[in-house]
């Protein structure tokens, strides 16, 4: 990152280039001040090997509890084993299913034909079939659903 710092603090007057070199003093800054921090307690309490705990008030040794202490916390990751990257590519697969929602289109053809089917046999005593027509959207489907979609697409 020290290369892409100089480069960023050279083109400092583009706003974009000034956040990153902002963002690359602070991250510095951070690490100075963490490593001081590191460097004064081991000066202090001693090397990670020979780090004594105290265990009471007055006693002594390193009087922090836990991950407070930079020599626990350091020792909580353990990097000693190999990270390294697959020999092959690992790739996650997913699987997309079509939805089961109908579309508009559908929607329209099954209420066509549930109209069909609920008007056919209506009608007068002559078995014409045009003087008991139900207007369209009252079939099994209802009329409710006829409104959501008449606004159309």
């Amino acid at each position: 990152l020290k290369d892409l710092g100089n480069g960023w603090r050279r083109q400092a007057n583009d706003k974009m280039v000034e956040r990153k070199w902002m963002w690359h003093e602070s991250l510095k800054g951070k690490y100075k001040e963490v490593l001081d921090k590191y460097e004064k307690h081991v000066a202090e309490y001693g090397q990670p090997e020979n780090h004594p705990y105290g265990k009471k008030r007055g006693d002594p040794g390193c009087p922090l509890i836990g991950n407070q202490c930079p020599i626990k916390a350091n020792a909580a990751m353990d990097y000693s084993g190999d990270y390294g990257f697959p020999e092959s590519g690992i790739y996650s697969k997913s699987e997309v299913q079509k939805s089961s929602l109908l579309t508009v289109e559908e929607f329209q053809a099954r209420q066509r034909e549930d109209d069909d089917a609920h008007n056919e046999g209506v009608g007068d005593s002559d078995g014409s079939g045009a003087a008991g027509l139900h207007p369209p959207g009252k079939g099994a489907l209802g009329g409710m659903l006829k409104q959501i979609f008449a606004a159309g697409p």
